[in-house]
Protein backbone atom coordinates (compact mmCIF):
# COMPACT_ATOMS: atom_id res chain seq x y z
CA UNK A 1 0.00 0.00 0.00
CA UNK A 2 1.22 3.61 -0.85
CA UNK A 3 2.60 5.15 2.14
CA UNK A 4 0.41 8.91 2.42
CA UNK A 5 2.27 10.05 5.25
CA UNK A 6 4.87 9.22 7.56
CA UNK A 7 4.07 11.64 10.01
CA UNK A 8 0.29 11.75 11.74
CA UNK A 9 -2.07 13.99 9.58
CA UNK A 10 -4.20 16.91 10.69
CA UNK A 11 -7.96 16.28 9.28
CA UNK A 12 -7.77 19.03 6.90
CA UNK A 13 -4.77 17.75 5.34
CA UNK A 14 -6.27 14.11 5.14
CA UNK A 15 -9.03 16.02 2.95
CA UNK A 16 -6.24 17.92 1.25
CA UNK A 17 -4.67 14.30 0.18
CA UNK A 18 -7.79 12.74 -0.48
CA UNK A 19 -9.14 15.04 -2.83
CA UNK A 20 -5.56 15.37 -4.92
CA UNK A 21 -5.73 11.58 -4.72
CA UNK A 22 -9.13 11.68 -6.32
CA UNK A 23 -8.07 13.85 -9.19
CA UNK A 24 -5.35 11.38 -10.24
CA UNK A 25 -7.08 7.88 -9.84
CA UNK A 26 -10.54 9.10 -11.21
CA UNK A 27 -10.14 8.29 -14.74
CA UNK A 28 -9.46 4.89 -14.05
CA UNK A 29 -11.92 4.01 -11.46
CA UNK A 30 -15.21 5.88 -12.69
CA UNK A 31 -16.38 3.32 -14.70
CA UNK A 32 -16.28 0.97 -12.03
CA UNK A 33 -18.40 3.24 -9.81
CA UNK A 34 -21.32 3.74 -12.37
CA UNK A 35 -21.43 -0.31 -12.09
CA UNK A 36 -22.40 -0.17 -8.72
CA UNK A 37 -25.92 1.78 -9.77
CA UNK A 38 -27.14 0.55 -12.79
CA UNK A 39 -29.09 -2.04 -10.39
CA UNK A 40 -30.86 1.47 -9.52
CA UNK A 41 -30.69 3.43 -12.73
CA UNK A 42 -33.03 -0.13 -14.28
CA UNK A 43 -35.62 0.77 -11.18
CA UNK A 44 -35.82 4.31 -12.44
CA UNK A 45 -35.59 3.71 -15.82
CA UNK A 46 -38.62 1.30 -14.79
CA UNK A 47 -40.58 3.93 -13.21
CA UNK A 48 -40.04 6.39 -15.80
CA UNK A 49 -41.88 4.39 -18.58
CA UNK A 50 -44.28 3.85 -15.84
CA UNK A 51 -45.00 7.15 -14.39
CA UNK A 52 -48.33 8.08 -16.04
CA UNK A 53 -50.15 5.64 -13.84
CA UNK A 54 -49.52 4.49 -9.97
CA UNK A 55 -48.43 1.63 -10.02
CA UNK A 56 -48.28 -1.48 -12.73
CA UNK A 57 -50.69 -3.27 -10.59
CA UNK A 58 -53.08 -0.64 -10.29
CA UNK A 59 -53.19 -0.65 -14.40
CA UNK A 60 -53.97 -3.69 -14.79
CA UNK A 61 -56.89 -3.81 -11.58
CA UNK A 62 -58.24 -1.14 -14.26
CA UNK A 63 -57.63 -3.23 -17.27
CA UNK A 64 -59.34 -6.26 -15.46
CA UNK A 65 -62.27 -4.05 -14.27
CA UNK A 66 -62.78 -2.39 -17.39
CA UNK A 67 -62.66 -5.10 -19.89
CA UNK A 68 -64.48 -7.60 -17.61
CA UNK A 69 -67.18 -5.67 -15.80
CA UNK A 70 -65.52 -6.56 -12.75
CA UNK A 71 -65.96 -4.38 -8.87
CA UNK A 72 -62.57 -3.08 -8.78
CA UNK A 73 -62.04 -4.48 -5.56
CA UNK A 74 -62.37 -8.37 -7.06
CA UNK A 75 -60.12 -7.56 -10.31
CA UNK A 76 -57.65 -5.42 -7.71
CA UNK A 77 -57.74 -9.23 -5.35
CA UNK A 78 -56.95 -10.97 -8.46
CA UNK A 79 -53.95 -9.13 -9.63
CA UNK A 80 -52.24 -9.40 -5.91
CA UNK A 81 -52.85 -13.15 -5.90
CA UNK A 82 -51.41 -13.40 -9.38
CA UNK A 83 -48.17 -10.58 -8.27
CA UNK A 84 -47.54 -12.69 -5.25
CA UNK A 85 -47.30 -16.02 -7.41
CA UNK A 86 -44.98 -14.39 -10.06
CA UNK A 87 -43.08 -12.96 -6.69
CA UNK A 88 -43.08 -16.66 -5.47
CA UNK A 89 -42.27 -18.15 -9.07
CA UNK A 90 -39.38 -15.58 -9.34
CA UNK A 91 -38.40 -15.62 -5.79
CA UNK A 92 -35.24 -18.21 -6.57
CA UNK A 93 -33.90 -16.30 -9.81
CA UNK A 94 -34.37 -12.87 -8.05
CA UNK A 95 -32.09 -14.42 -4.96
CA UNK A 96 -29.76 -15.32 -7.66
CA UNK A 97 -29.82 -11.96 -9.50
CA UNK A 98 -29.26 -10.85 -6.41
CA UNK A 99 -26.41 -12.55 -5.24
CA UNK A 100 -24.66 -12.50 -8.14
CA UNK A 101 -24.92 -8.54 -7.55
CA UNK A 102 -23.91 -8.80 -4.39
CA UNK A 103 -20.61 -10.54 -5.53
CA UNK A 104 -19.76 -7.86 -8.74
CA UNK A 105 -20.26 -5.02 -6.34
CA UNK A 106 -17.90 -6.29 -3.85
CA UNK A 107 -15.57 -6.96 -7.04
CA UNK A 108 -16.02 -3.76 -7.69
CA UNK A 109 -15.21 -2.46 -4.34
CA UNK A 110 -12.16 -4.39 -4.43
CA UNK A 111 -10.85 -3.41 -7.81
CA UNK A 112 -11.68 0.43 -6.78
CA UNK A 113 -9.04 -0.05 -3.72
CA UNK A 114 -6.17 -1.56 -5.57
CA UNK A 115 -7.20 0.95 -8.30
CA UNK A 116 -6.93 4.03 -6.60
CA UNK A 117 -3.78 2.64 -4.64
CA UNK A 118 -2.01 1.90 -7.94
CA UNK A 119 -2.13 5.22 -8.92
CA UNK A 120 0.57 6.44 -6.65
CA UNK A 121 1.91 2.85 -5.53
CA UNK A 122 2.02 1.29 -8.78
CA UNK A 123 1.74 -2.11 -6.53
CA UNK A 124 -0.45 -4.69 -8.21
CA UNK A 125 -1.07 -8.06 -6.69
CA UNK A 126 -0.29 -11.43 -8.12
CA UNK A 127 -3.06 -13.52 -9.75
CA UNK A 128 -2.25 -15.82 -7.29
CA UNK A 129 -2.33 -14.21 -4.06
CA UNK A 130 -5.72 -12.53 -5.29
CA UNK A 131 -7.17 -15.69 -6.18
CA UNK A 132 -6.48 -17.86 -3.20
CA UNK A 133 -5.51 -15.50 -0.29
CA UNK A 134 -7.03 -11.98 -0.60
CA UNK A 135 -10.42 -12.85 -2.55
CA UNK A 136 -11.50 -15.51 -0.16
CA UNK A 137 -10.44 -13.54 3.21
CA UNK A 138 -12.43 -10.13 1.51
CA UNK A 139 -15.42 -11.61 0.37
CA UNK A 140 -16.00 -13.67 4.05
CA UNK A 141 -14.77 -10.37 6.23
CA UNK A 142 -17.26 -8.12 4.42
CA UNK A 143 -19.93 -11.01 4.48
CA UNK A 144 -19.49 -11.16 8.30
CA UNK A 145 -19.15 -7.48 8.60
CA UNK A 146 -22.67 -7.38 6.66
CA UNK A 147 -24.19 -9.37 9.21
CA UNK A 148 -22.63 -7.33 12.45
CA UNK A 149 -23.99 -4.30 11.32
CA UNK A 150 -27.40 -5.61 9.85
CA UNK A 151 -28.55 -8.13 13.08
CA UNK A 152 -27.01 -5.72 15.32
CA UNK A 153 -29.08 -2.95 14.72
CA UNK A 154 -32.64 -5.42 14.10
CA UNK A 155 -31.50 -7.04 17.67
CA UNK A 156 -30.65 -3.62 19.40
CA UNK A 157 -33.72 -1.82 17.94
CA UNK A 158 -35.85 -4.49 19.63
CA UNK A 159 -33.95 -4.46 22.66
CA UNK A 160 -34.10 -0.62 23.38
CA UNK A 161 -37.87 -0.89 21.86
CA UNK A 162 -38.69 -3.68 24.49
CA UNK A 163 -37.04 -1.82 27.45
CA UNK A 164 -38.52 1.73 26.45
CA UNK A 165 -42.07 0.17 26.40
CA UNK A 166 -41.23 -1.82 29.94
CA UNK A 167 -40.66 1.90 31.10
CA UNK A 168 -43.13 3.43 29.57
CA UNK A 169 -45.74 1.28 30.97
CA UNK A 170 -43.92 1.02 34.73
CA UNK A 171 -44.21 5.11 34.92
CA UNK A 172 -47.40 5.42 33.05
CA UNK A 173 -46.89 6.95 29.96
CA UNK A 174 -46.87 3.67 27.42
CA UNK A 175 -50.41 5.26 26.27
CA UNK A 176 -49.10 8.61 25.30
CA UNK A 177 -45.44 7.60 24.37
CA UNK A 178 -46.43 4.41 22.80
CA UNK A 179 -46.41 5.27 18.96
CA UNK A 180 -42.70 7.25 19.61
CA UNK A 181 -41.12 4.22 20.98
CA UNK A 182 -40.38 2.08 17.45
CA UNK A 183 -39.25 5.45 16.11
CA UNK A 184 -36.76 6.33 18.85
CA UNK A 185 -35.76 2.59 19.55
CA UNK A 186 -34.57 2.49 15.81
CA UNK A 187 -32.70 6.22 16.46
CA UNK A 188 -30.97 4.62 19.03
CA UNK A 189 -30.37 1.46 17.49
CA UNK A 190 -29.25 3.60 14.23
CA UNK A 191 -26.39 5.84 16.17
CA UNK A 192 -25.26 2.22 17.89
CA UNK A 193 -24.62 0.82 14.67
CA UNK A 194 -22.96 3.45 13.39
CA UNK A 195 -20.47 3.41 16.20
CA UNK A 196 -19.63 -0.71 15.55
CA UNK A 197 -19.49 0.56 11.58
CA UNK A 198 -16.69 2.65 12.22
CA UNK A 199 -14.96 0.54 14.70
CA UNK A 200 -14.81 -2.15 12.20
CA UNK A 201 -14.80 -0.31 8.90
CA UNK A 202 -11.13 -0.51 8.12
CA UNK A 203 -11.46 -4.28 8.09
CA UNK A 204 -10.96 -4.50 4.61
CA UNK A 205 -8.09 -2.34 4.02
CA UNK A 206 -6.55 -4.69 6.59
CA UNK A 207 -7.22 -8.02 4.42
CA UNK A 208 -6.18 -5.95 1.06
CA UNK A 209 -3.32 -4.26 2.15
CA UNK A 210 -1.90 -5.73 4.90
CA UNK A 211 -2.68 -9.83 4.74
CA UNK A 212 -4.98 -9.86 7.60
CA UNK A 213 -7.46 -13.10 7.75
CA UNK A 214 -10.80 -11.99 8.73
CA UNK A 215 -10.74 -12.30 11.92
CA UNK A 216 -7.39 -10.54 13.01
CA UNK A 217 -9.07 -7.85 10.46
CA UNK A 218 -11.85 -7.47 12.35
CA UNK A 219 -9.47 -6.83 15.28
CA UNK A 220 -7.03 -4.70 14.05
CA UNK A 221 -9.46 -2.45 12.44
CA UNK A 222 -10.91 -2.27 16.02
CA UNK A 223 -7.41 -1.07 17.51
CA UNK A 224 -7.12 1.38 14.82
CA UNK A 225 -10.08 3.24 15.53
CA UNK A 226 -9.37 2.84 19.49
CA UNK A 227 -8.80 6.46 20.66
CA UNK A 228 -9.82 7.86 17.55
CA UNK A 229 -13.78 7.23 16.93
CA UNK A 230 -14.83 10.93 16.75
CA UNK A 231 -11.55 11.87 14.67
CA UNK A 232 -12.15 9.20 11.91
CA UNK A 233 -15.97 10.30 12.35
CA UNK A 234 -15.75 13.68 11.50
CA UNK A 235 -12.84 13.20 8.52
CA UNK A 236 -15.90 10.85 7.12
CA UNK A 237 -18.81 12.75 8.20
CA UNK A 238 -18.16 16.53 7.09
CA UNK A 239 -17.22 15.33 3.61
CA UNK A 240 -20.29 13.13 3.35
CA UNK A 241 -22.57 16.04 4.33
CA UNK A 242 -20.90 18.68 2.26
CA UNK A 243 -21.40 16.34 -0.76
CA UNK A 244 -24.35 14.30 -0.58
CA UNK A 245 -26.59 16.12 1.52
CA UNK A 246 -27.44 18.50 -1.36
CA UNK A 247 -27.79 15.41 -3.94
CA UNK A 248 -30.33 13.73 -1.08
CA UNK A 249 -32.61 17.17 -1.16
CA UNK A 250 -32.66 17.08 -4.66
CA UNK A 251 -33.48 13.17 -5.28
CA UNK A 252 -36.32 12.92 -2.95
CA UNK A 253 -37.62 16.56 -4.16
CA UNK A 254 -37.27 15.13 -7.78
CA UNK A 255 -38.84 11.48 -6.71
CA UNK A 256 -41.64 13.37 -5.26
CA UNK A 257 -42.38 15.34 -8.41
CA UNK A 258 -41.70 12.12 -10.37
CA UNK A 259 -38.78 13.65 -12.15
CA UNK A 260 -37.09 10.30 -13.16
CA UNK A 261 -34.64 11.92 -15.38
CA UNK A 262 -33.18 14.24 -13.25
CA UNK A 263 -32.90 12.19 -10.21
CA UNK A 264 -30.98 9.50 -12.64
CA UNK A 265 -28.42 12.40 -13.15
CA UNK A 266 -28.20 12.79 -9.48
CA UNK A 267 -27.41 9.49 -8.88
CA UNK A 268 -24.77 9.70 -11.71
CA UNK A 269 -22.77 12.32 -10.27
CA UNK A 270 -22.82 10.80 -6.85
CA UNK A 271 -21.56 7.98 -8.20
CA UNK A 272 -18.82 9.66 -9.77
CA UNK A 273 -18.41 11.59 -6.48
CA UNK A 274 -18.02 8.51 -4.76
CA UNK A 275 -14.00 7.64 -5.91
CA UNK A 276 -13.09 10.48 -3.52
CA UNK A 277 -14.60 8.56 -0.74
CA UNK A 278 -11.80 5.42 -1.47
CA UNK A 279 -9.21 8.01 -1.60
CA UNK A 280 -10.00 9.21 1.52
CA UNK A 281 -10.75 6.01 2.99
CA UNK A 282 -7.23 4.71 2.46
CA UNK A 283 -5.79 7.85 3.76
CA UNK A 284 -7.44 7.60 6.93
CA UNK A 285 -6.27 3.52 7.08
CA UNK A 286 -2.63 5.18 6.65
CA UNK A 287 -2.98 8.11 9.38
CA UNK A 288 -4.69 5.84 12.06
CA UNK A 289 -1.42 3.01 11.48
CA UNK A 290 1.04 6.03 12.36
CA UNK A 291 -1.37 7.02 14.78
CA UNK A 292 -1.04 3.62 16.85
CA UNK A 293 2.47 3.15 15.26
CA UNK A 294 3.38 6.13 17.29
CA UNK A 295 1.15 5.38 20.40
CA UNK A 296 2.90 1.64 20.62
CA UNK A 297 6.59 3.47 19.89
CA UNK A 298 7.51 4.59 23.48
CA UNK A 299 6.65 1.31 24.57
CA UNK A 300 8.45 -0.94 22.33
CA UNK A 301 11.90 1.41 22.73
CA UNK A 302 11.62 1.48 27.08
CA UNK A 303 14.40 -0.80 27.92
CA UNK A 304 13.81 -3.99 29.53
CA UNK A 305 14.94 -4.29 33.57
Amino acid sequence: MFEFSKAKLSITDIWGKAFSLYKASIGKVWYLSLILIIPQLIVDTIKFFTHNHNTIASQLTQNLAATYNWHASDAAAIVTTAIFGLLVTLAPILFILLTIFFIIKLLMYYRMYYQTDETLSGYKPAIRDILFKKLPAYFFTQFTYFLIILYSAIILALLIGLTIGLIGSLIGIGKTGGTATPQLAGFIAMAISIIFYIFIAFNRAAVLFDNANWISALKQSIQLVWGNWWRTFVVFFIPTLIFYAPFLILFFVMAYLKIWIVQDVLIIIAALVFPFFIGLYLIQYNDLKNRRTEKLQPAIEQPTA
